[in-house]
């Protein structure tokens, strides 16, 4: 308990958590728009990208 009161208290730990959480909370965004919505690339401008790679 001791050891985290410490961690609290120090800037750069608290960067750190809150830097996890974004990231898992945009990876979490983006896998739950791509995987519920496919339309969604193609209405996003990403349709050339697509035909790109289709070839």
């Amino acid at each position: 308990m001791k050891l985290l009161k410490q961690l609290l208290k120090n800037d750069l730990f608290i960067l750190l958590i809150i830097s996890v959480i974004i990231h898992v909370l945009f990876v979490a965004v983006v896998l739950s728009v791509y995987q519920g919505a496919p339309e969604v690339l193609t209405d996003s401008g990403l349709e050339i990208v697509l035909e790109v790679f289709e070839g």
